[in-house]
């Protein structure tokens, strides 16, 4: 039988704890640094107020102090300019509310070095005040507010504490029934006395009012707010509650970084706006994007057609664990990256068969492989998203083609062709200059950022000398030798080096941007319903399916423009509490018809 350590033991005894009644092997504790003695007031005078307040208040364990607001006075000696001591001042924050009572303690006085002496007396006046004011707040006087390092005061909300529990099992995957953990409970009680917990049908009712309410600013931000291209990621699932989806993935570029949410985006008004579609390799994904070209006048079907190269990459062979590595991680897998990838690949596949020293059943393996990737290549030819991606890729542009010897003369002449077409068809009059527009004298008008076709409306330009004149963007960059890969990184990467130019070239930085960030792989869309099925527990089938999609959308859209920060669930809770009290009654379950319906 293993025996505890000897250092085990001594903490036992040191503690007046059996050994016997541990069943498990502690480890030796660690030695603690000893506890400094405060420096003298004359050794911290140089500090400013605020540190030397903070450094106090790291030491000061009872809860009367957060009833006071803390200041520092600085005692000098009679010739006024010899410091001599410090001393903090305990003002009650309550003095100044407004409320009529006939007690009010008035500011207490401690000296720096003696803080440890008379806390009782800050206790009793604490609780003297506290009575006077209708609370009862046991011993902890900080009922309803909370004093920051920096003096401030953060009022506590219900609506807030409400909005806060709903988006943690939203964003965290956390079941509604948390509310009624027994540690969770005892936690909130420690940390604010007398806070009312909501049951978990009032978090799944607010749940679903913040996703409602917040879908109106969803809208409007895609609306007003963004104006480039929208790209769909896609899957099918089917959900534990009986419910089968199928999973969107909105991604979306602005603020130099691009984006990803959970959105039904035709409700949103999105659907004019859809550049690519990206989709596993299955034949009825095929048709699905077929079908949405017909649907979709905008959308130009199997041309607007990726492929998750993922996908691909599993069929070819497990071995290329950096690869698919490299295309399931969140912000790295884009469209122009698989082309360059699907060659370089098959050239390591052509020297593993052609190597004569391998075995052969490798050798085998990877002329199956090569056929595989053969036919996933040729199906890129199917869409011009990859091609011109490439050639908005400053780096790259049609020298890459060229450079290439896997691409015949005909193949980079057609490049250039679609690259040509796709401009002029699209990007080249999003922006319609007119010089009768122009006033005659005074200053140039500012540019205004440039909308691309997929934009919910077209904005006018009235100068073409800040366009370059005659000359096309397209053409200047074209004949312009490669960027290089320092500058590219310089400026941030390939985005972001596209976002720098808008004020040069406006018109072709939002169609580089447009098929900059299609995305080369469903992960997103799958990796969304793996964390889906973390918002139902295993035990759990009673869900609807109106509050599952609402769990779901909110976790994806909590951090991004969509949903930045609590403040807005914090209001629609807010506004839903005030009806349900002028009504007098509580309801803890949202019937389906209070849906939002986006249009």
């Amino acid at each position: 039988m293993d025996s505890p350590s000897k250092n085990t033991r001594s903490q036992a005894r040191s503690t007046g704890t059996s050994t016997q009644s541990l069943p498990i092997i502690q480890s030796p504790p660690r030695k603690r640094k000893a506890v400094k003695d405060s420096d003298d007031d004359l050794a911290v005078w140089e500090k400013t107020d605020e540190q030397i307040i903070e450094e106090a208040k790291r030491k000061w364990t009872s809860p009367v102090y957060n009833h006071y607001i803390v200041s520092l006075r600085r005692n000098y000696q009679p010739d006024g300019t010899t410091p001599r001591s410090l001393t903090f001042v305990f003002t009650c924050r309550f003095e100044n509310d407004g409320i009529e009572r006939t007690y009010r303690h008035t500011a207490q006085t401690r000296p720096r070095m003696k803080t440890g002496n008379g806390t009782s007396n800050l206790a009793k006046a604490a609780k003297a005040c506290d009575e006077q004011r209708g609370q009862c707040s046991g011993d902890d006087t900080s009922v309803g507010t909370q004093q920051t390092l920096h003096q401030s005061v953060s009022t506590y909300t219900p609506a807030r504490h409400r909005a806060i529990v709903a988006l943690r099992c939203a964003v965290n995957h956390r079941p509604f029934e948390m509310v009624r953990d027994k540690l969770y409970v005892e936690e909130v009680k420690l940390l604010r006395p007398g806070t009312k917990l909501v049951s978990p049908g009032t978090v799944s009712t607010d749940v679903k009012r913040i996703y409602n309410g917040c879908s109106i600013m969803v809208r409007d931000y895609f609306r007003l707010q963004v104006v480039g291209a929208i790209h769909l990621a896609v899957d099918g699932w089917t959900a534990p509650i009986a419910s089968s989806y199928l999973g969107i993935v909105v991604i979306w570029y602005a603020n130099g970084r691009i984006y990803r949410a959970i959105l039904e985006f035709i409700r949103f008004g999105l659907a004019q706006r859809l550049h690519t579609i990206c989709m596993d390799n299955a034949t009825n994904c095929d048709t699905t994007a077929s079908e949405l070209g017909k649907l979709i006048p905008t959308f130009r079907g199997q041309l607007a057609r990726t492929r998750c190269f993922p996908h691909i990459l599993n069929l070819i062979a497990k071995l290329f664990d950096d690869l698919t590595h490299l295309f399931s991680e969140k912000e790295v897998p884009l469209v122009h990256q698989v082309v360059p990838m699907m060659e370089e690949l098959e050239h390591s596949l052509e020297r593993v068969r052609d190597a004569e020293y391998m075995p052969k059943v490798i050798r085998i393996a990877a002329i199956a492989s090569l056929l595989v990737l053969g036919k996933y290549y040729a199906l890129t030819d199917d869409t011009d998203v990859y091609r011109i991606a490439i050639v908005m890729c400053p780096d790259k542009k049609l020298a890459w083609f060229e450079k290439s010897e896997d691409w015949r003369e005909e193949d980079r002449k057609e490049v250039g062709e679609i690259v040509r077409r796709r401009w002029k068809e699209s990007y080249e009059q999003s922006v319609s200059a007119s010089s009768a527009a122009r006033p005659e004298r005074g200053p140039v008008a500012k540019r205004r950022r440039v909308q691309s076709e997929f934009s919910s409306g077209r904005l006018n330009d009235s100068s073409d000398e800040e366009d370059g004149g005659d000359k096309d963007e397209l053409e200047a960059y074209l004949s312009a030798p490669p960027v290089s890969k320092k500058e590219i990184k310089g400026a941030g990467g390939v985005l972001k080096w596209w976002e720098s130019m808008r004020t040069t070239r406006p018109r072709l930085a939002q169609m580089a941007l447009d098929f900059l960030t299609a995305p080369a792989s469903a992960v997103d869309a799958e990796r969304a319903f793996s964390a889906g099925r973390l918002q139902v527990n295993h035990l759990q089938h009673a869900m609807s399916s109106q509050t599952f999609k609402a769990k779901v959308a909110l976790g994806s859209w909590y951090g991004t423009p969509l949903l930045p920060d609590i403040k807005e669930p914090t209001r629609i809770l807010a506004e839903a509490m005030s009806r349900q009290k002028d009504k007098g009654k509580e309801k803890d379950l949202l019937e389906d018809d209070d849906i939002v319906e986006i249009v």
